[in-house]
């Protein structure tokens, strides 16, 4: 049995409809696709540790990671901001959040993330949930570091695509991130290896 597939093997959904939208997010192709169940379980785990109350995502996809944080933001109180710039995904991820019955939860922002982070505050998020398109991560750093509270967070999703040999078109933007954030005295930084990795960066 793969690492993987043993950590899926004790996963418990958090929401009845999740496992039907893996099954949906399989019609998307890869760089459309979501978290896997054992990245969302560590987000949701730090959501509770943290007591985060407001996190913003990027990248909302189909609302499969949005509904994860949703239910881990119901047990401190808080509420998801997402944002999303394609228009078929949005409708998806509004009928997901409906189903799911975590609309309560989520503010969900249509339009282009690099205009929209621009409104927030400095450091109004507990947390931000880098998951948009590759070639942005770079680029988002200093506005995920000006949004995120001193002592929040910054997770990113994909991170270990140039070691498991994912498409060099991805992987050197994942690659420059790393970088970056590992470089940034403002960070104290990891990798996690699970799902094609998370790097988790404290904001001191």
């Amino acid at each position: 049995m793969e690492i993987r597939e043993y950590i899926r093997s004790f996963i418990k959904y958090d929401n009845p409809s999740l496992p039907d939208m893996e099954i949906q997010g399989k019609t998307w192709a890869d760089t459309r696709s979501f978290i896997e169940p054992e990245v969302a379980k560590v987000i949701c785990l730090l959501i509770r540790t943290m007591d985060a109350k407001k996190v913003l995502e990027m990248g909302t996809c189909i609302g499969y990671s949005g509904i994860w944080m949703a239910e881990a933001l119901k047990h401190t109180g808080g509420k998801l901001t997402t944002i999303e710039y394609d228009e078929i995904l949005i409708k998806e991820a509004k009928q997901n959040f409906k189903n799911a019955g975590v609309t309560d939860h989520i503010e969900l922002i249509e339009g282009d993330i690099l205009k929209i982070t621009q409104k927030f505050e400095n450091g109004y998020f507990d947390m931000v949930v880098q998951d948009s398109k590759k070639s942005l991560y770079p680029e988002l750093l200093e506005e995920c570091i000006r949004v995120t509270r001193r002592g929040g967070m910054i997770i990113t999703d994909d991170t270990l695509y140039r070691p498991k040999g994912i498409t060099e078109k991805l992987s050197v933007h994942t690659h420059r991130y790393n970088e970056m954030v590992f470089n940034d005295k403002r960070l104290y930084s990891t990798i996690i290896n699970v799902g094609d990795g998370i790097t988790l960066s404290l904001k001191i």
